[in-house]
């Protein structure tokens, strides 16, 4: 149990650094043990050692440069008393430290991921893969805008949002779950067969995003029967009128 604690505080470390931004890190660990597998100087026999390792390798993958070396315990008091925290009550425990719950370990892997399945094929696939593995494109540039716009989303629970300078977190869509709202808004109940731009921004409104919403939003406008029978009638030439002299 302890070393599996060692492995979840330095995939924590990594994990934070990663979503800061860091290209080169350096961790420094009292853990021999930790230290050597990772360095490959020891092997992991355990089965959930050899898994932790797997991990922790593959988010090293995401810096340019990373190394872990060991420290001794006397040179890492520091350290020690924030572990010694982890077991004591919550009264006791400084106001500007954070507190990070582990509801299962690293190594099993979250109940969304079953659900890659469904989002094949979608747009929130490569997100998907970008949190589960750490995956980005192999060209550099392309890797970083990669990292730039993945980082407006977030993960809560099993749902996507993504967000927003002034506004609350609007919740991700797949295209079978945008035509459903689509339709429900624009022809339901209570749908008031509103043009496409008006359309889009009620969903807006409402909470909720996908990268093609306006487009679609108006291509619906334009199929709606009784939207083309009772919108407003445009009076623009479709093209500029040229006069014309009499002799």
């Amino acid at each position: 149990m302890n070393n599996q604690a060692e492995y979840e505080v330095l995939i924590t470390c990594i994990q934070l650094a990663k979503a800061m931004g860091t290209k080169y890190l350096a961790v420094i660990s009292n853990s021999q043990l930790v230290v050597s597998q990772v360095n490959g100087e020891y092997e992991a026999k355990e089965e959930s050692m050899g898994k932790y390792l797997n991990l922790v390798k593959k988010l090293a993958k995401s810096f340019e440069k990373f190394s872990i070396s060991q420290v001794p315990q006397e040179e890492n008091l520091e350290a020690d008393k924030l572990a010694r925290l982890a077991s004591a009550k919550d009264e006791l425990i400084p106001g500007d430290v954070m507190m990070q719950h582990l509801e299962n370990p690293s190594i099993v892997k979250p109940a969304f991921e079953m659900k890659v399945v469904e989002y094949a094929g979608s747009w929130l696939e490569p997100i998907i893969w970008y949190i589960c593995d750490g995956e980005v494109p192999s060209d550099k540039d392309q890797a970083r805008k990669f990292r730039i716009r993945v980082a407006r989303y977030a993960l809560m629970g099993d749902v996507f949002y993504r967000r927003s300078f002034t506004l609350p977190y609007f919740r991700c869509l797949i295209k079978m779950e945008a035509e459903q709202l689509m339709g429900e808004v624009h022809e339901g109940l209570c749908g008031g067969h509103h043009g496409g731009q008006t359309l889009a921004y009620e969903l807006i409104r409402m909470g909720y995003y996908w990268p093609t919403m306006q487009n679609d939003c108006i291509e619906m406008g334009k199929k709606c029967d009784r939207s083309q029978k009772f919108a407003n009638i445009s009076h623009k030439q479709p093209t500029s009128l040229t006069p014309m002299r009499g002799p």
